[in-house]
């Protein structure tokens, strides 16, 4: 069995560091010591058992999809577009303040402050809290998920994209002249907008982590 458990070992090694994949490795090599036992009543040779017991277990792309573990490469895109969002909102709030004169001399500042109020500023903090908490979550491999039901992920998720029409129905509402919402709502909104970002964010990460 040292070539199977030699087999499995580097294969794991290919996926993420996670509470689910420590499991599912204790359950391989579980039913790879029964397997084996069952292949050597059939008077087969130590080899050819191996080789097979190997060929069973397929191969960590397998693994992967099968579980739908996230790979590093996927995980280092997603914390790349992260990064590209939060720095272009950053890049926009910096440009309204650098030209801020500007604006108000052509009397253009009202659209330039008010995108940036409530449109680059939530992107900043929800795309920002997104990013640290991916950040901490792929530094430090926490063995165990943040809900470990998948009953309240989902329901955190859902919650966070009921939050985010709520905030794109905002969005319309301030930018066209249709009233998408009540007046009541819309000043709410624009009071605790940021805060909304920042709650939106945090429901949304814990609601597709996996």
């Amino acid at each position: 069995m040292q070539k199977v458990n030699c087999y499995v070992d580097k294969m794991f090694q290919e996926l993420p560091k996670s509470k689910r994949a420590k499991e599912l490795k204790a359950e391989i090599l579980a039913n790879m010591e029964e397997r084996y036992q069952e292949l050597t009543e059939q008077d087969k040779g130590q080899e050819e058992i191996e080789n097979q017991l190997i060929a069973e277990i397929g191969t960590a792309q397998e693994i992967r999809e099968n579980i739908n573990l996230i790979s590093t490469k996927r995980q280092w895109t997603v914390i790349g577009l992260q990064l590209l969002i939060l720095l272009i909102a950053i890049g926009y709030i910096r440009y309204v303040q650098i030209n801020v004169h500007i604006f108000e001399a052509m009397m253009m500042y009202y659209p330039f402050l008010l995108i940036a109020d409530i449109v680059a500023y939530p992107l900043v903090i929800f795309f920002g809290i997104l990013l640290a908490l991916n950040l901490v979550s792929y530094l430090i491999k926490p063995d165990v998920i943040f809900l470990p039901r998948k009953g309240l992920r989902n329901a955190s998720l859902a919650v966070s994209i009921i939050l985010m029409l709520v905030y794109f129905s905002f969005v319309l509402h301030v930018f066209t002249v249709y009233l998408m919402m009540p007046v009541q709502l819309m000043f709410f909104m624009l009071r605790n907008i940021n805060i909304i970002a920042g709650f939106i964010g945090i429901l949304f990460y814990l609601g597709v982590k996996k």
